[in-house]
Parts: C-alpha cells; sequence; structure tokens
C-alpha cells in the first residue's frame, strides 16, 4: 500500500468509473466468434491480435466485446484471465482505485500498460470475480510504468496472486 494512503484520504476520494470498457469471454474460435456477435448483434471489428489470439469488437450500446481464443488441445498462458469485465476509469482515477483496493485489503499488482498509452490493472471482488480497471489514455504517468511482458516489457501480472479470502471489510 502507498505510505500516503490514509483512513481520511481514502473517505475524502470519491472513487469513479465512468463505464465499462470491455467484457472479455474465452471462444473456442475467433473468428466463428466474430461472424455471431457480427451477424447476429451488428458487431464492427476492432482489431484481431493473432499474437495475442485476441479479437475485439465494437458492440451497438457503447461497449467493447473481447474474445479470446481458447481450443480445447490450447493451454493458454493466462487461463484466469477469462472471463473479465473491463471499467473504463479516468485518467486522475487509477491511483486513487488502487489506493482504496490496498486500503481495503484487495490484492492488487502494480499499475501496467501495454503501448505507454493506456494503464491498466486487475483485481478480484470476494467472490473470485476477475476485474479490470482500464484507462484508455491520458494517464500521466504511462511512459514510466511497467510493460506488459507480450508488448516488449517484463510485467506479467500474477492473476493467481489477486485471490483472497478475508479483506478490511467494514460491514454494514
Amino acid at each position: 500500500m502507498n505510505d500516503t494512503v490514509t483512513v481520511e484520504r481514502v473517505r475524502e476520494q470519491q472513487a469513479s468509473i465512468s463505464g465499462v470498457n470491455h467484457v472479455a469471454l474465452p471462444v473456442r474460435d475467433r473468428a466463428e466468434g466474430f461472424r455471431f456477435w457480427n451477424r447476429i448483434f451488428g458487431a464492427e471489428l476492432i482489431v484481431s491480435a493473432d499474437a495475442d489470439n485476441f479479437t475485439f469488437m465494437q458492440m451497438p450500446g457503447g461497449f467493447q466485446l473481447g474474445l479470446a481464443e481458447m481450443p480445447q488441445d490450447w493451454e493458454p498462458l493466462r487461463p484466469e484471465e477469462y472471463p473479465h469485465l473491463a471499467f473504463d476509469v479516468p485518467p486522475g482515477m487509477m491511483d486513487v482505485l488502487k489506493d482504496r483496493l490496498d486500503y481495503y485489503g484487495i490484492p492488487t499488482h502494480d499499475i501496467w500498460t501495454r503501448f505507454r498509452t493506456e494503464a491498466l490493472m486487475y483485481f478480484r471482488d470476494p467472490s473470485g470475480n476477475l476485474f479490470e480497471l482500464y484507462c484508455h489514455e491520458g494517464y500521466e504517468k504511462a511512459g514510466s510504468i511497467p510493460v506488459g511482458s507480450s508488448y516488449g516489457g517484463d510485467f506479467f501480472p500474477d492473476l493467481q496472486a489477486l485471490n483472497y479470502t478475508v479483506w478490511n471489510d467494514p460491514g454494514e
């Protein structure tokens, strides 16, 4: 936890998530998944990245759907990453939200980047569901935070380490 995090600071800072950024789902075949979401629901392709086995689509309604290909015989690098829900976070809120998670004893990892323009971080709720805080652009530290190992850096978030059974639950 950041040493400057105090009870007063956590209580006075309003946490802010501006919306849902994306839902990431495991699929048996990305091309088939895209056809399904495109033809039935009108999804539009944003990017399909073979290196990551991942396809991003823009869904009607303003959110993105990500498909991670996981055929039956494929061992994913991080099977615990899918499914997850990602929230859009304003640039000034990434550190605030990390501080709040840390304060309440929720395991976190470093805020990191893929392309030095965005910032992201995973966490779990008390039931073990995986969530991502995602700032698309404008995070002032994006040029100096760790870069993901699939993108030329050496950062690899340990998603198993985010599991917990007890947190600093203030109760009702």
